[in-house]
Parts: structure tokens; sequence; C-alpha cells
């Protein structure tokens, strides 16, 4: 508050204006944009006395109770507003631009009238005082200016179109890939316990029926590998994913290592051999199915790229070598091709493969990373090459996670 002759200005930042109970959706409503005049007199409100300073009024009942008027009166005020200002309905779906558009549209007709206008202007003071002639080409240079920002918000509008689009079409395809990660978790719980149960049955079968033991026996290996696989999937499910545990890193990581070799046999490519270097346990606090997640995708991407680089070298023995050291950082790689320099900058990227349609979706090297980050950890590539000039060499940082 402060003086003007015997009136007071009062400063509306004390009745706290710009705080979240007084704003609304439409029309601003603040201490920058709200004017308004309260009429009272000393001999009236004898309990309102001013600051010996004279520029504010004593912090008391009076005071409060004032305060308080003043708030309900801009809370009525405020509801007034957003009756006439009724707040706009929130679009749903799709992103578009139309607007965006139908605002820039009529800047161009108008740009076009001014350039018309700005020609027949120049032409009537050519022959006028300098000064006018100069204010004119100056004009006429803001008006050229304008043009050209118009442009450039056009193309920006342009590229944003495009971007929009293919945003859209990552979000159908995250939604579709949500649902077969529902259906999964509900198929990976299910397949466990069955698996459970005809475990039990092969090894009772075996102990009846001596005569196909070894049938059984191969069997029971390939069900019980099957569980494994199926462990790592229930590990997956949304109500494990968030919760953090201690767990032996180098245990984990030979574990789905030995896995995947079971797993890869199976399928009849047992060429590629796994190397595991350590100098010791390590203990990390982090959630265990998405540390499995992670060496899970990276193991899968060697073993994709190694067969077909075989295809190309069969007589090369495919080889991963993955190194963990005392402060929980990880060195993975492999004697593929490598990652070419073009391509390292996008491998972390969504949806960016150099997989052929219907083998990959880009995604696994983009999950790694945004599981890593969730557990304050780092992927990156190492400036290291192989003998074809690619980079080869993964460092997965969880040294933050250590205990």
């Amino acid at each position: 508050m402060a003086n003007a002759g015997n009136k007071r200005i009062i400063n509306l930042n004390y009745i706290e204006l710009d705080s979240g109970g007084f704003r609304t959706s439409g029309i601003r409503f603040n201490t920058i944009q709200t004017v308004g005049t309260i009429y009272i007199t000393s001999l009236g409100n004898t309990n309102l006395k001013d600051q010996t300073n004279r520029e504010g009024l004593v912090h008391n009942k009076a005071y409060d109770n004032l305060r308080i008027l003043i708030k309900s009166i801009l809370k009525d005020l405020r509801n007034i507003i957003e009756d006439y200002y009724p707040k706009k309905p929130e679009k749903k779906g799709p992103v578009e631009t139309e607007e965006i558009h139908e605002a820039i549209t009529p800047l161009s007709n108008r740009i076009n009238n001014l350039k018309a206008e700005m020609f027949l202007l120049s032409e009537l003071t050519k022959s006028s005082e300098v000064p006018i002639f100069n204010s004119v080409v100056k004009l006429k240079s803001n008006v050229e200016s304008i043009e050209r920002e118009y442009l450039d918000l056009q193309n920006s509008v342009t590229e944003l179109d495009a971007k929009i689009s293919e945003v859209e079409k990552q979000q159908r395809r995250i939604f579709d890939l949500a649902g077969i990660g529902m259906t999964a978790e509900t198929v990976a719980h299910e397949m466990k316990s069955y698996l459970g149960r005809i475990n039990s049955y092969l090894v009772d079968l075996r102990k009846r029926v001596p005569a196909e033991k070894d049938s059984l026996t191969t069997l029971l290996h390939n069900t019980r590998a099957l569980e494994v696989v199926v462990s790592r999937l229930d590990l997956q499910s949304i109500t494990k994913r968030r919760s953090k545990a201690r767990m032996n890193l180098v245990s984990v990581v030979r574990e789905i290592c030995d896995s995947k070799l079971i797993t890869w046999n199976l399928d009849g490519n047992n060429e590629i051999i796994i190397n595991i270097d350590h100098e010791s346990d390590c203990f990390i606090k982090a959630n265990q199915g998405m540390i499995v997640q992670v060496f899970d995708n990276l193991l899968n991407n060697s073993h994709y790229w190694l067969l077909k680089h075989k295809k190309e070298n069969p007589s090369k023995a495919s080889k991963i070598h993955i190194r963990i050291n005392s402060s929980a950082v990880v060195e993975f790689s492999d004697n593929g091709t490598g990652i070419t320099h073009g391509d390292a900058r996008f491998i972390f990227e969504p949806f960016f493969t150099r997989k052929i349609d219907g083998e990959g979706r880009g995604l696994g090297l983009y999950i790694v990373s945004q599981i890593l980050s969730f557990h304050n950890a780092d992927i990156y590539l190492s400036d290291e090459q192989n003998e074809h000039g690619n980079y080869y060499k993964f460092i997965i940082d969880l040294s933050e996670t250590i205990i």
C-alpha cells in the first residue's frame, strides 16, 4: 500500500492474487492485469490504522477482516470471468496443426496487400521530399523482413506436420507392443505353473520307465531350459519391475548367458562362445528383471549379427566377451562386423534398426538405455574400433548402483 494524497493504493500481492486459488483457465486474472478501487473512510473503520511510515495498514484484526473480504469479492469475480470465458475442452486423439495453418494463411494475403500498397506508395513518393522517401524505403524493408519470417514459419509448420505424423506412427507401434506385453505377462505366469507340473511328471515317468531314461532326460533338460526362459519373462511383470533389491551382478549375468546358450543350442545355433571375465563378485542394488532385460537384449543383438557375419565368414569362430570389474562397470563386445560411425549416433533412438522387416523393431537398445537411466546408470559405445573400422564394444556403467 502506498500514499496518494488522502487515498491508499493497495498492493494486491498481500492477498495472494497470483496463487493457484485465483487462477483461471481462460482470461488471465493476476496482479499485473487486475485493477480495482475500494472506497472506505477512517470514520467508519476506526480500527484500520495507518502504519507510522504511512506505507500501509497496521496488521491487526481489522486488517485481516479487510483481507478476507477482498479475497471473497475477487473469488466471486473469478467465477464470473469463468462463466463468460469458459475453459476450452481439451482435445483428444491425434495431434493436429490445422489451427496453426488457419492462423498463418491470412498472413500471406496481408503481406501481398502490404507489398502492393508499398509499390503504389513508392511510386507516389519518388518525387517527394527525401525524408518521406527514406521512411517508405525503411517500411518496405520491414515488410520484406516480415515476408521472410512468414516463409520460415510456414516451412517450420510443414516440418512439424511430418514429425507429428512420425510420432503418431510410433505411438501406434507402442500401443501394439503394450498389448503384446500384457498378453505375454499372463501367458508367462500360466506357463511357469504348467512347466513346473510337467517337470514333476517327467521325473516320475523317468523312474517308472527306465528303458526311456535317456529320451526323458533330454526332454526334462529342454523343459527346464524353457522354464528358465519363462522365469525371465515373469520377472518383467509390472508388479515386479519397480522394486530394487541386492543382487550379485556376476551371478545374474552368468545365469542369463547359460540360459541363452541352452536356448541357442536347442535352436541349432550352438557355434557362439560366451566368455565372462570378472575380478570378484559384484553386488548392486537394482531391479533384477530389468537387469536381466538389459543383458538379454544385448545378447540377442550380438546373436543376430554374429549369425549374419558367420554366413559371410564360416571359418571364423563367433565370440561374445563380457568383462565385469569390481566397480560394476561392464564391457560387452563381440567379434562381429560392429557398428558403423554413421549408425553410432542413432542406435539408442526408438525404432532405429538395420534388421530386415519382421526381424526387429528397433526398440532393444532404446529400452536398455531407459532401464539404465532408471537406475542412474548409463550405456555408451567405447571409442575402440575393430578390424572393420567400426565400434564394437558397449560400456555399461552401473557404478552408481554398487553396494
